[in-house]
């Protein structure tokens, strides 16, 4: 059906329902009042999947199909397309069995020329159930001067704030937010007041809903980050599940970085690593910016895939690097330089962005030679590390029993040693290897233990 066809079909259903009595007519936001919009019964063929729905925004950038979609977005191919990623979409089979049952209870929105702003997933879903009932689509018609930015805030009216029956995705939400002020130009305040998170007479309240616009444009920034190490190979999608873990990131790491931006890079850096190793977030918030030297080394050294070669993991050669990222100021811009001799997650976070989806991550080790390790292996030993590390960090946190403390931090000491021992074996006949380096650090050992014992038995 051509463009001048569903026109056409629209307006003759328009020009009917007027001159009904019972004509349904619903109230939509429209711009800087409300409109009376008319509601008419449309064939499905007669309307179009919305190519820039943000219900689809973020699965639609990491489809194989976005080309198409984008170059080409009213053609049968795209629509298919945009229709499989719909049904792919959370609930799609819930809301298709109650189509078939009840049918369509609330009308969707179009504009003149048969593009949905929403219903979109209720019109595949009409379609795919093939009753000759239910071959039609209710709709409320916009005015015939509907814009692009008209639609996108509609669709910000009708589907984002919080009493929507379906949420938005993680991804999905972050996207249109950027959309928002990137292309429409809206201020942090007039999304936070679209969204319904605050009302203008809350100046309070208002001030943390801007905040709120502003921590997501920031966590979106940290997607694109580690989507950017990826080469694109990471779906934004990929993080639709961690809100709570991004959302945790970004406020200690803005509240660290005011005062040690180093120190808020480490953070950031070894929960990035820690989230694209499935670790949970609860185990995530005991990483802080001195967990990887005072924790995660020594549990790296106790995995098999690690043993040996955790220098190698954790110290890249000292390459400038910048964190600019293009885009909106709000979003993360601090330059820094990894030094040669300070480990860090920095280079692990790299290899584990850049091997998505690879069968073997090749460790590059100077010293003993690379190392291919199965993928799978690697990601599932170094979460179990990071588990093991957030759980030696819980129980510092904890205050416990002060009577066992002593003597199960002398038990985690023995295995740290014995760890150290079994390290010492592999490294040792490297050409590179620093023995002084070592004794020097075993006499501070002994001397260490000397006066722990004199304040034991003085």
């Amino acid at each position: 059906m051509t463009e001048d066809q569903r026109a056409k079909i629209i307006r003759e259903a328009l020009e009917a329902a007027e001159k009904r009595s019972d004509t349904e007519r619903v109230k939509l936001a429209w711009r800087d009042s409300d409109v009376m919009a008319t509601v008419v019964e449309l064939p499905l063929s007669a309307v179009l999947l919305n190519p820039r729905s943000h219900r689809i925004r973020a699965q639609l950038e990491s489809s194989s199909k976005v080309g198409l979609v984008t170059s080409e977005p009213f053609s049968p191919l795209a629509q298919d397309a945009i229709a499989d990623l719909l049904r792919d979409t959370e609930k799609f089979d819930e809301l298709r069995e109650n189509l078939k049952d009840h049918g369509q209870t609330d009308p969707g929105v179009t504009t003149r020329k048969g593009l949905l702003v929403n219903a979109n997933t209720r019109c595949v879903a009409l379609r795919d159930l093939e009753d000759p009932k239910k071959r039609h689509i209710r709709v409320a018609v916009l005015p015939e001067d509907a814009s692009d930015e008209d639609v996108d805030q509609l669709e910000l009216r009708l589907q984002m704030k919080r009493d929507f029956r379906r949420d938005y995705s993680f991804s999905n939400e972050l996207l249109f937010i950027e959309d928002l002020i990137k292309k429409h130009r809206y201020t942090h305040r007039e999304i936070a007041l679209e969204m319904g998170w605050a009302s203008k007479s809350d100046r309070a309240g208002l001030r943390r809903a801007e905040e709120t616009v502003q921590q997501s444009l920031r966590m979106l920034a940290i997607l694109r980050e580690v989507q950017g190490l990826s080469d694109g190979r990471l779906p934004i999608t990929r993080f639709d599940d961690a809100r709570q873990s991004i959302s945790e990131l970004d406020e200690d790491y803005e509240r660290l970085k005011k005062n040690d931006p180093a120190a808020a890079a480490r953070l950031r850096d070894t929960r990035l690593v820690a989230l694209l190793s499935q670790v949970g977030y609860r185990e995530m918030r005991f990483i802080d910016a001195a967990f990887l030297e005072d924790y995660l080394v020594d549990a790296l050294e106790e995995q098999d895939a690690f043993k040996g070669r955790v220098n190698a993991l954790l110290s890249p050669e000292p390459v400038p690097t910048s964190m600019d990222l293009p885009g909106l100021d709000i979003l993360i811009s601090e330059p820094s330089v990894v030094e040669t001799a300070e480990r860090s997650a920095a280079p692990l976070l790299s290899l584990l962005a850049e091997t998505a989806h690879d069968d073997v991550v090749v460790i590059r080790d100077p010293v003993n030679g690379d190392v291919p390790v199965a993928r799978e292996v690697f990601v599932t030993e170094l979460k179990a590390a990071i588990d093991s590390a957030a759980a030696d960090a819980k129980l510092d946190r904890d205050k416990g029993d002060l009577l066992d403390k002593p003597r199960n931090f002398v038990r985690r000491a023995l295995k740290h040693l014995a760890t150290a021992s079994e390290a010492f074996e592999l490294a040792k006949d490297a050409e590179r290897f620093d023995r002084s380096a070592l004794k020097t650090a075993l006499d501070d050992l002994g001397r260490a233990h000397q006066a722990f014992l004199a304040k034991l038995d003085p």
